[in-house]
């Protein structure tokens, strides 16, 4: 927790480190969210608004989707088909706290070659055409959109996405020689909360 509590450029919620915890393979959730409370308050630290992934009701202030699923035999399907599931979630969850996902797609056939005894997923048949700068433009403009037309639902006023250098799950958003900057110039193209404006 030392950089969520002296980096001045955190990102926050209205004072509060927003922190966002992937239970799987921790402890308990309730537990981890318990412990990076109790340590950023000890550091004399606002309270951190906390977003839980893939589950709810361990003490979080929100929860958000780690992807819209994850299924062996999807083969190179559409990216259409990860989007669609990705924003059918938005509406299906039933949290009162919600901070929208949007990811890139998904594809873990890099670890197919050498599989971590930890990773649960299935490899080799489990993957979706990536989407195009367009798509994940599009994907990103919707989830903030929800985001503008729920504030009750989302307080946070922000969205997720899966993620920067999720490089051996398809969800990279960093550059990579397939692709080069096209994903990090669709988000520039994305008009921000509230002002029809985009950063190009």
């Amino acid at each position: 927790t030392a950089y969520i509590t002296t980096d001045p450029q955190y990102f926050s919620v209205n004072g509060r480190a927003l922190t966002s915890i992937y239970p799987y393979g921790m402890c308990p959730a309730d537990q981890v969210i318990s412990h990076v409370r109790g340590s950023v308050r000890a550091a004399g630290k606002p309270n951190p608004y906390i977003v839980l992934y893939n589950m709810d009701g361990f003490g979080e202030d929100a929860r958000s989707e780690y992807s819209p699923g994850i299924w062996s035999g999807s083969h190179g399907r559409p990216y259409s088909v990860v989007s669609d599931l990705t924003r059918s979630q938005w509406s299906r969850s039933t949290s009162k706290n919600y901070v929208p996902n949007g990811p890139v797609g998904w594809d873990s056939r890099p670890y197919a070659e050498r599989r971590p005894n930890w990773y649960p997923n299935p490899v080799d048949d489990c993957w979706y055409v990536p989407a195009t700068e367009d798509e994940y433009r599009q994907m990103l403009q919707d989830a903030v959109d929800y985001v503008i037309a729920n504030p009750a639902r989302c307080p946070a006023q922000t969205i997720t996405s899966k993620e920067w250098k999720g490089f051996t799950e398809g969800g990279n958003v960093a550059p990579s020689l397939a692709r080069g900057t096209s994903y990090i110039d669709a988000i520039k193209l994305v008009n921000r909360f509230g002002t029809g404006e985009s950063d190009k």
